[in-house]
């Protein structure tokens, strides 16, 4: 009973059993250009790896990241054509990161918390005390995967197109 709050990108996998288990939940889908999360995600992977085993095969995990990224899209545009109405809420990266405030606004309206000048403080608190970048830049790029950009591309084409993700900037 009450709220739960689940985050992890894997639930998009499985949209539509969550919706099942759970018909009246909530879910704030978050979208983001794969150009910058599949190297993003390999990159945390192949750490993880390398905490396991001596030898990482950077461009296996590029490739399984890609698939298991390209795989997790589908299945949530599948489960989505069947969500009931007003169920999932849109969240596009560049959107949070121009106003942030503004779309957790949004997310409030959409939860049915109210949004007060409280609320509106601690994300702006929040904001100006974590800067993008705060504790450094942590470099990495498709190359490093063996991942090329048109082929992620063609294979995001229609994630793209049907939530409307933006490429982000280099």
């Amino acid at each position: 009973p009450g709220r739960y709050l689940g985050k992890t990108p894997h639930h998009q996998e499985n949209l539509d059993v969550l919706l099942e288990v759970f018909p009246d939940a909530k879910i704030i889908h978050t979208h983001r250009d794969p150009r910058k999360v599949v190297p993003s995600f390999s990159s945390m992977m192949a750490h993880t790896g390398q905490l396991l085993s001596r030898r990482v095969d950077l461009h296996a995990v590029g490739r399984r990241v890609a698939d298991q990224m390209a795989n997790s899209v589908e299945r949530a545009i599948a489960a989505r054509e069947h969500a009931p109405a007003g169920s999932v809420l849109d969240v596009h990266y560049v959107d949070l990161m121009r106003d942030a405030t503004g779309e957790m606004r949004r997310i409030h309206d959409f939860l049915g918390i109210e949004w007060t000048a409280g609320s509106k403080a601690r994300v702006e608190r929040w904001v100006d005390s974590n800067p993008q970048h705060k504790y450094g830049t942590h470099r990495y790029g498709l190359a490093d995967f063996g991942l090329d950009p048109e082929e992620l591309d063609a294979r995001f084409k229609r994630y793209r197109e049907h939530f409307g993700v933006a490429r982000e900037g280099a």
